[in-house]
């Protein structure tokens, strides 16, 4: 329950700074990964494939930055919502994941 405010609380910060500004603050976006790895070190059991989906996601974003699929922001908040969502990580909801963030990509 906590994740998924911490979730809506992200989309809607970084939505009305990303409207308001065109930039999405890094102080925004370290808030709300510190308190979601504060929240799952607290309360989520974490596995080590769990860990191992997160460090894809990170080189993923990372690789799809420098070919400049995306910009800093979205990688930004995709890396956020990944830490935000450690408890929910496995294969069905990275693939989903994925389409969203192209899909989305392709859309704007």
């Amino acid at each position: 329950m906590i994740n998924l405010l911490l979730l809506i609380g992200l989309g809607l910060c970084s939505s009305y700074q990303d409207i308001k500004t065109h930039k999405i603050p890094n102080s925004l976006v370290a808030f709300f990964a510190i308190i979601g790895i504060i929240n799952t070190l607290i309360f989520g059991m974490i596995s080590f494939a769990q860990w191992g989906w997160l460090v894809g996601i990170i080189l993923l974003m990372f690789l799809m930055y420098r070919c400049r699929w995306i910009g800093a922001g979205d990688g930004k908040l995709a890396l956020t919502y990944a830490i935000i969502g450690m408890t929910w990580l496995n294969l069905e909801n990275v693939i989903l994941f994925c389409i969203v963030t192209a899909l989305s990509g392709y859309l704007s």
